[in-house]
């Protein structure tokens, strides 16, 4: 294939989809000869980095530059066309095309395209005024779903909306329904991640690849349990957010005078779902119970949410990803940050 996966990126999808991440690396030259010709384009460049299971490349179509994408598709990517429909341009980057079949995605290059992360670790921007941009950006990114979601009418598009709230009548899973799963899934998590090793039960407790062992708070545990079930419910209207909002998904385009959502992973439910994942990604750096009491407040301001709702679902994204970063080895950081987030 003239632009390859990078390595690591070919190794995880083989690894985490199985036999049918393989056939997708095996399809993969096809497909985007084939995509290529259908959108019209040709390929400008080598592979973008920054993704884990998406062929990500600029290509040019007439005199515009864009990029191609060709997702392997999972539960949580499946939404994003839909997603840049509801959009509209405004304030996400612009869906050009698509082919419903393979997942792949026609779509505007952000230029000059530094993600607002970059930003934030050069010291261009401070704290606040990051959190100032991403929370205004998911703000005005929010629609109100209209009828029954479950059952939607197909439809080939959506016009750029005038001004939100605007009415979205896509399928998006629900985020009241990702509680409850996370409420069953973090107990059961807990048990098989502390349970001694098999045929040893002096053993200490099983924590997958960290070297040394990790010992996981119960507390923890039984908190972000506890809060999935209390915030499964929202406690406004339902609205279109986003469960991979980060400031390494919101990059400089249009010349630099805007800052435009890529890559949404869309969810309807409770706007403070939003964010969870943000603020997390804010901590981090600094996962002390001051930075995440002062993130919390911030957010939930930028947000227009509940300070009590916005610290709630950020313990239960960074306890659910330690779900898989345990037996990862990289416990540590979401250890620290859950626990400043439940002493904040």
């Amino acid at each position: 294939m003239e632009h390859e996966l990078p390595a690591g990126m070919a190794e995880f999808i083989g690894t985490e989809f199985g036999p049918r991440g393989r056939r997708w690396l095996a399809d993969l030259p096809a497909l985007v000869d084939a995509t290529c010709r259908r959108f019209g384009v040709r390929i400008t460049g080598p592979v973008l980095p920054g993704g884990t299971h998406s062929y990500v490349v600029p290509v040019r179509r007439g005199d515009r530059e864009l990029v191609l994408k060709v997702p392997v598709l999972d539960d949580e990517n499946v939404g994003e066309c839909a997603a840049l429909r509801c959009y509209g341009g405004v304030d996400a980057v612009r869906l050009y095309d698509v082919d419903l079949d393979s997942g792949a995605l026609l779509l505007e290059r952000a230029d000059p395209g530094t993600a607002l992360l970059t930003e934030y670790e050069r010291g261009a921007l401070t704290l606040d005024e990051v959190v100032e941009v991403v929370t205004g950006l998911l703000r005005r990114l929010r629609r109100v779903p209209a009828g029954d979601l479950s059952h939607p009418a197909p439809r080939p598009g959506l016009d750029p909306p005038d001004g939100p709230p605007v009415a979205t009548t896509e399928p998006f899973p629900l985020v009241r329904d990702l509680a409850l799963r996370w409420s069953r899934r973090l107990p059961r998590a807990y048990r098989e991640l502390t349970a001694p090793t098999a045929g040893d039960p002096a053993a200490t407790p099983r924590t997958g690849g960290d070297p040394p062992a990790v010992e996981l708070p119960r507390a923890l545990f039984d908190e972000a349990t506890e809060l999935c079930v209390a915030l499964a419910e929202p406690d406004g209207p339902d609205v279109l957010v986003n469960r991979d909002a980060h400031t390494g998904n919101v990059l400089s385009g249009r010349g630099g005078s805007a800052w435009l959502l890529i890559d949404p992973k869309p969810v309807v439910g409770d706007a403070a779902f939003d964010a969870g994942h943000l603020l997390w990604d804010l901590l981090r750096y600094e996962p002390t119970p001051a930075r995440a009491a002062r993130l919390v407040d911030r957010i939930a301001g930028g947000l227009a949410v509940d300070r009590a709702r916005v610290r709630g679902w950020a313990l239960i994204r960074t306890v659910e990803n330690l779900t898989w970063a345990v037996p990862a080895g990289q416990a540590a950081p979401y250890l620290a940050g859950a626990a400043a987030l439940a002493a904040s």
